[in-house]
């Protein structure tokens, strides 16, 4: 598979931006200024797609005064889409850190949809208290980092659905899957310590992928951390291919 373009890079960062809303939002022109508590940073973050309708330093200055004022920090979501070009030069130049660069990745739904497991799968259409348990418990959570995680899965209005893992009676890991039109978005697919390496997340994506093909859905994407080799590689035998690289630029602060 070739690299996306940056109009298909444009494009399925405007899908996923709706697969995993904000709480709340201001534009600034073009922009997406996104909060949500400060729970994850893509749903807290400047999404620059499309021209701020000023210059860059002032669209800069007002984004950074609207974070400041909600106590949250300032944070550009970045990949090479961004507008203006420029963007990333000038953020650099005025003192914010590049850190936790991903790949988003994406599979045809026909290779991905045929795994073979013996974990036993249940798919709801919303979240049951064991799938809230073992989100929390695998992610690490707080409860409030829990609760907005949830509202943000509440806000969106795409088609969802929840996928428990099971090995015997014991929830062993979960995933969500939101779906629209083509693509299918893998996300916090998750596996509880002790039960990794088991074809868990492999079930999960499967499950998953199998739910978005009868929606409609002919490929997938989801989003890994460039470092998080297991991951990676897990993926990568599960046929997805990397499409384009995001990153985020922290103002520094002293």
């Amino acid at each position: 598979m070739q690299a996306f373009t940056i109009r298909e890079t444009s494009d399925l960062e405007r899908v996923a931006a709706r697969f995993w809303p904000t709480l709340d939002e201001r534009s600034l022109g073009g922009w997406r200024i996104r909060f949500a508590k400060g729970v994850t940073r893509r749903a807290n973050s400047v999404l620059a797609l499309a021209s701020p309708g000023c210059d860059v330093d002032i669209a800069i200055e007002r984004a950074q005064q609207m974070y400041s004022a909600r106590g949250l920090p300032t944070y550009f979501q970045m990949t090479q889409a961004s507008l203006p070009r420029s963007l990333d030069t000038r953020l650099a130049e005025r003192g914010y850190a590049k850190e936790m660069r991903v790949y988003v990745e994406v599979s045809e739904l026909r290779p991905i949809s045929h795994v073979e497991s013996d974990v036993r799968i249940l798919i709801e259409d919303a979240p049951t208290d064991m799938w809230i348990d073992c989100y929390t418990r695998g992610g690490g959570y707080s409860d409030h980092q829990m609760q907005v995680r949830l509202d943000i899965i509440s806000r969106c209005r795409e088609s969802k659905c929840m996928a428990t893992a099971f090995f015997g009676d014991q929830a062993v890991g979960i995933g969500l899957g939101v779906t629209d039109g083509q693509w299918l978005g893998l996300f916090s697919i998750i596996t509880l310590p002790g039960y990794r390496r088991r074809g868990v997340a492999e079930s999960v994506s499967s499950n998953l992928a199998a739910w978005a093909q009868s929606k409609g859905a002919t490929h997938a994407f989801l989003q890994v951390e460039t470092d998080n080799m297991p991951a990676r590689a897990l993926y990568d035998g599960m046929g997805f291919e990397i499409a384009y690289e995001y990153w985020y630029r922290l103002l520094q602060t002293i």
